[in-house]
């Protein structure tokens, strides 16, 4: 047996032997139908507490006596407060009974007590400013008693936190109400030692309940689960202890499933119910003692693939499905399975912001948990057409999931997705800069531990990286590097992921962060290798880097650290001539676009003159077929928006053909058709088509009306529409087959006529 299948088998081992709940005591609010509380010789008591009224409750009532041994005594030093009897009050109500039936069941099932239980009222007490009462143990009052319920009425005091103790465990509860519809409740079993804390203010106002068995038995005990306890904490440190030693042969966390269904929006430590609430008292306490975190969270399993149904052959041989029996299939095989674990909830009922992390089946204990469950949900496909049958599955259970402490950031990088962690990272930089700094702050190291496992995960494919280099995950990443200062690992990160990777321009302005910390031959090195490695393949990216450095002002010597840059992205264009360049191979494609002629020009023409010369002649005059409307036009206006002292002699000459161009085109005569003749571009030459350009090219025809089947008709709209033809047209339905009616029309005219306000504006625009 492996080291990772030890601890998942084991662990479930010892926690099966968990089969009821084990808590020793049980607290928190509750809603409630106020009771009509009545006191002798006071009257009707209202809730919230008055502090008239608890002063005369007080006045009336006794000072609280304490056991010792067999006697009863009273003494200021161990028990301040004061007490009403049972005999002297009075509950109306059938809200409140109902209530209290409601909250006793529900303490029944968190100490794990079976059979019927009622809650008889024993006294009232009350709390002034400096009660208190010491650690003790109550006494059982009569038979079948078991355990003390409190419950605390809406008032309004400070302090009075009852604390309870039982095997050297300590359960602490705070009863103030949330609001006048809630009460603060504790039940403990009766041989627990419990103490009151002193009430610092206000008035606190208390009702006391026994609570009894009333069926045959013995008496229930809280249940002891020590060793189970111990066991499990020995080996969670064993784990634990491998983990922060670096073994990656166990798994990163450990996933238990509990017995019931718990919905988003009830599950909580505190709602567990019967086992599920006993198991999770043990590992809580062996987490605390094996130093691990515990979280309860929810988990899902969906799984889709290819099956075949175990329907009957009837007579004919075919296969016959029946409706009524449409899960009896087979699964054949997973094609697509995502696994996530997600609604986190902590013991203190934190909800902890590690959003849905992925799990491995070696982290579930036991591993084959799924293979002895029924899915939640299940559906099975029959198959249609040239599609097989399939089926989708579903699991979604709840679990306690540990991990070592410290290695929270370890578990999230290594189960979670970049859209996780990425932003985790930058939430982490941002709080230590707002920290200004501090260079012992913890969320510069969580960032740093954090950085260093993102990197470590990062995919190593080239096809993966390209997605996140668009989509700017790598540029995300990079920032938060940059932002704090960690040049070192942005550096090895650049190497591996974009060098020797995947690069674009989105990855760009993060560049340009981490260059700026960087030593002068630490930049000039690191641009050389990726200029060296990625001009032509990525020379879009790298012209866009040029032109942002020419903006910066951190290096020494521009010129010098970025003289060689410009001739090594000129002779990355196809067919520019390398005499002098070795080294170099052409590239298999390189799609000229306007931003790319902008970097280019503008990136290159700052530091290397002659080479932006190269690049506008090569734009203007080389063999790759660059549109001058669709690339050149759009470059040349926006480099005509450079500040003066940027404009060039080549860019100025890229301007002036671009201009010509226009000019040249507005000189043009612009005149109406005289006559119905219309230009005939077809691109098709079929012999029906060879009818549609006669047409055209008729002068003295405007209408045609071609009577053809369907597909014809088809054809020749299509040839309309794709030669841009100067002809509206519809079907005409009389007769058999349809006519196709062709009208010509004036599209040519008017549209070379909005090319001209066009041409004119932008060559007002380029003349400025």
């Amino acid at each position: 047996m492996n080291k990772s299948t030890d601890i998942t088998t084991r662990l479930p081992e010892i926690l099966q032997q968990v089969d009821r709940p084990g808590n020793f005591a049980t607290g928190g609010l509750f809603h409630f139908y106020s009771p009509g509380l009545v006191v002798e010789d006071i009257g009707p008591i209202a809730l919230p507490l008055l502090p008239m009224q608890a002063e005369a409750l007080i006045a009336a009532a006794q000072p609280a006596p304490y056991g010792r041994g067999e006697e009863t005594l009273v003494d200021r030093e161990v028990r301040r407060t004061w007490q009403v009897d049972a005999k002297q009050l009075r509950i109306e109500g059938e809200g409140w009974r109902e209530s209290l039936v409601h909250l006793v069941g529900s303490i029944k099932q968190s100490l794990g007590v079976c059979g019927d239980v009622e809650a008889e009222i024993y006294k009232l007490l009350i709390y002034d400013a400096g009660s208190f009462f010491v650690e003790h143990r109550d006494t059982e009052k009569r038979e079948g008693m078991f355990a003390t319920l409190v419950i605390t009425l809406p008032c309004d005091y400070e302090g009075g936190e009852l604390v309870v103790r039982h095997q050297g465990e300590e359960m602490c509860f705070d009863l103030h109400a949330d609001g006048v519809d809630q009460v603060g409740y504790a039940a403990f079993f009766a041989d627990c030692k419990h103490e009151v804390r002193p009430v610092t203010a206000g008035y606190r106002l208390t009702l006391i309940y026994n609570l009894i068995r009333t069926g045959a038995g013995s008496l229930p005990k809280p249940a002891d689960y020590c060793e189970e306890q111990q066991q499990a904490s020995e080996l969670l440190h064993d784990w634990a202890q491998a983990k922060q030693q670096g073994d990656e042969g166990l798994p990163e966390k450990l996933i238990y499933p509990l017995e019931h269904a718990y919905t988003p929006v009830e599950i909580s430590f505190a709602t567990l119910k019967n086992a599920d609430a006993a198991v999770s008292a043990v590992l809580v306490a062996a987490a605390e003692q094996s130093d691990c975190e515990i979280s309860l969270a929810l988990i899902s399993l969906e799984e889709e693939g290819g099956a075949e149904h175990h329907g009957y052959y009837g007579y004919s041989g075919r296969r016959s499905w029946d409706e009524t029996d449409e899960d009896d299939f087979e699964i054949i095989e997973v094609y697509d399975s995502i696994q996530k674990v997600g609604e986190w909830r902590k013991p203190d009922g934190s909800l902890p912001n590690l959003g849905e992390l992925e799990f491995d089946e070696e982290e579930l204990c036991p591993p084959d948990l799924f293979s002895s469950m029924d899915p939640t949900d299940l559906s099975f496909s029959e198959a249609t057409g040239n599609e097989g049958a399939s089926f989708e599955r579903s699991y979604h259970i709840a679990a306690l999931v540990l991990w070592p402490k410290g290695r929270t950031l370890a578990v999230v990088a290594h189960s979670a997705g970049l859209s996780t962690t990425l932003p985790l990272l930058a939430d982490l930089v941002r709080q230590w800069q707002q920290a200004e700094g501090d260079a012992s702050s913890a969320a510069r190291s969580d960032a740093l531990e954090l950085a260093r496992h993102i990197k470590q995960q990062w995919p190593k494919s080239e096809w993966e990286n390209s997605g996140l280099s668009r989509q700017g995950d790598t540029a995300n990443f990079l920032t938060s590097l940059s932002g704090l200062g960690a040049v070192e690992t942005a550096v090895e990160f650049i190497e591996r992921v974009i060098i020797a990777g995947a690069y674009t321009k989105a990855d760009n302005e993060a560049l340009v962060r981490v260059l700026e910390q960087m030593s002068e031959a630490g930049r000039s090195e690191l641009l050389d290798r990726l200029f060296r490695k990625k001009a032509v393949t990525c020379i879009d990216a790298c012209a866009d880097l040029l032109r942002k450095l020419t903006h910066v002002d951190y290096f020494q010597d521009k010129s010098a650290t970025l003289g060689d840059f410009p001739s090594m992205l000129t002779v990355a264009l196809p067919d520019v001539a390398r005499a002098e360049k070795k080294g170099y191979r052409r590239p298999s494609a390189c799609v000229v676009s306007p931003q790319l002629v902008v970097d280019l020009v503008a990136g290159i023409d700052p530091i290397d003159p002659h080479s932006a010369s190269i690049v506008v002649e090569w734009l203007l005059t080389g063999p790759q077929d660059i549109d001058m409307d669709d690339v050149l036009l759009p470059a040349a206006l926006d480099l005509n928006k450079l500040d003066g002292n940027q404009v060039s002699a080549s860019i100025l000459h890229l301007i002036g053909t671009v201009r010509e161009h226009l000019r040249q085109r507005i000189d043009e005569a612009l005149e109406s058709p005289a006559d119905w003749s219309r230009p005939a571009k077809l691109t098709c030459h079929c012999s029906q088509c060879n009818d549609l350009s006669y047409f055209l090219a008729n002068s003295m025809q405007s209408e045609w009306r071609y009577r053809a089947a369907q597909a014809k008709r088809s054809h020749m709209e299509a040839t309309i529409r794709n030669s841009s033809c100067d002809i509206d047209y519809h079907t005409s339905k009389k007769g058999s087959p349809h006519t196709l009616v062709c009208r010509k029309n004036q599209n040519s005219y008017y549209s070379k006529g909005e090319q001209r306000k066009r041409d004119e504006r932008d060559f007002a625009m380029l003349v400025q």
